[in-house]
């Protein structure tokens, strides 16, 4: 398959400036695509070579993208260097992820006390909020202090690169996600659902009553639900404004994925308090276990949103358009 030259260069800032601290891909990806640029176009004149072929010797030349990239950032200069960064925030997440889960085991009335060392996961009778936002700090704190270490004595100095480097390897550019509008309008319908139902029409929460021998439709919404409503508005409404925005765009970049994790966020605490704090129907012993799935549900997607966002993904994709 040929390749555009200029696509080349994309692939292999690319693959460079995902290695390297956020706050300098954006500077790093300019001049590093401007340079490369202006030295194929310089070569290309008076030459009767391809400029695939020349972008490719130049590449070849710069080097392996790890290497340059632990030279823009050596690792022994940061805490955390960017040859172990995308794996710190995999495992960052997935201990969070671990911890949202016995968050929501001790809503139900699970305790325990569980050491995964060097986590510690304390989730007890007398637990309140505020230890259990600090254990998730703590824990946090642990997985820093652990790749902290591993970059002190694993990693200070470089690792062998690779003496000869073929820049044909350089993986593909990463695509923007398209929206899926059956998905995205799946979910604004129940969004625009519900906010009417809990605004307007309590009915279209229907539930069957029986009594003396009689059945008829009525509210499945216990009559104090109105509480709740105005952190579910909180919650929807914003939800609603970005799912618009996205399937306008039809495609979701960074921005709205860090912006989706956290309104997910916001609505798994939304739903763990009003099964906590309820009554919100009136079958409560029903439909609370079933708030709770979709609260652990909602923190499950917010933490593999924020996993897998990739700026550098983004800034690849927009510059190259």
């Amino acid at each position: 398959m040929i390749v555009d030259w200029r696509e080349w260069i994309e692939r292999y800032v690319h693959d460079v400036v995902r290695r390297l601290p956020r706050d300098r891909r954006e500077e790093v990806a300019e001049d590093l695509r401007a340079r490369l640029t202006t030295e194929v176009e310089a070569r290309l004149d008076g030459s009767d070579r391809t400029a695939e072929k020349i972008t490719l010797e130049r590449l070849s030349a710069m080097g392996d993208p790890a290497e340059l990239a632990y030279g823009l950032a050596p690792d022994q200069t940061v805490l955390i260097g960017p040859r172990i960064l995308p794996f710190f925030w995999k495992c960052a997440a997935g201990v969070l992820l671990v911890h949202l889960a016995f968050t929501a085991l001790w809503l139900r009335g699970f305790y325990t006390v569980t050491y995964l060392l060097p986590f510690r996961f304390a989730f007890t009778g007398s637990t309140t909020w505020m230890e259990i936002v600090f254990g998730a700090i703590a824990n946090f704190g642990m997985v820093v202090l652990v790749f902290a270490v591993i970059q002190r004595w694993a990693m200070g100095a470089p690792s062998a690169f690779p003496v000869r480097w073929d820049p044909r390897e350089l993986p593909p550019l990463p695509a923007p996600r398209p929206t899926s509008r059956v998905g995205v309008g799946l979910r604004l319908g129940l969004c625009l659902y519900a906010l009417l139902a809990l605004h307007f029409a309590p009915v279209l929460f229907p539930y069957l009553a029986h009594s003396d021998g009689r059945l008829w439709l009525t509210t499945l919404l216990h009559p104090a639900y109105h509480t709740f409503v105005p952190w579910i508005d909180l919650w929807l409404l914003p939800t609603v404004a970005l799912l618009l925005w996205e399937m306008e765009r039809g495609e979701t970049r960074s921005a709205e994925r860090w912006a989706m994790a956290g309104l997910d966020a916001l609505g798994a605490i939304v739903l763990f308090a009003i099964a906590l704090s309820g009554p919100f129907t009136v079958l409560d012993r029903v439909f609370d276990p079933i708030l709770f799935l979709l609260g652990l549900a909602f923190a499950v997607s917010a933490v593999v949103l924020a996993a897998g966002t990739d700026t550098a993904s983004d800034l690849a994709v927009e510059e190259g358009a």
